[in-house]
């Protein structure tokens, strides 16, 4: 399949957004995901965006890219942006995923990724929504493979598990 290819920024395509500080106060032990720079750490009742997001680690685990394919919080240490579909957010997550933002630290106390630098980056990539789609799609599948089969490792492990302490704490005849 050829794509017709077009030039453009990263700030042009999809800009990054920052996020907003949670309060201690408003964490919970469940909910909505709350991601900083480094993933999830925690749980509020509201979201920040109401849809997917692409998070991007701004200070401490700097160009570290997320994807929450459901609404969520995002706190000061990151950047989110976000696209009108799950598949075209998948798109922004692995093509921020290839750009080398973790070597973009310009801070030396704390480590961190300067917005403006990041938007200036020069990207090239497929010039309408559906051949971005179609580029990702065998992407995502193999995505949703994955998941799938480290649900089953889970399941399997319980299983071995619960057969172990049957057998051999429980002395449960087979």
């Amino acid at each position: 399949m050829s794509f017709n290819w077009i030039n453009t920024t990263v700030g042009e395509y999809s800009p990054f957004i920052y996020g907003k500080a949670i309060r201690k106060a408003d964490q919970l032990s469940e909910g909505t995901p709350v991601y900083g720079s480094n993933g999830v750490y925690t749980f509020s009742e509201e979201p920040l965006s109401e849809q997917h997001a692409v998070i991007i680690g701004r200070k401490g685990s700097v160009g570290k890219v997320h994807l929450s394919t459901k609404p969520c919080w995002i706190s000061d240490t990151a950047f989110y942006t976000t696209k009108d579909t799950i598949e075209e957010a998948y798109f922004v997550y692995y093509l921020l995923s290839s750009l080398g933002l973790e070597d973009m630290n310009t801070d030396a106390a704390v480590p961190g990724l300067n917005r403006n630098n990041a938007h200036r980056l020069e990207i090239k990539i497929p010039s309408t929504v559906e051949e971005r789609v179609a580029l990702v799609e065998p992407l995502i599948n193999l995505d949703k493979k994955i998941e799938l089969n480290r649900q089953t490792n889970q399941t399997l492990e319980q299983i071995a598990q619960a057969i172990f302490k049957s057998w051999f704490v429980d002395f449960e005849p087979t």
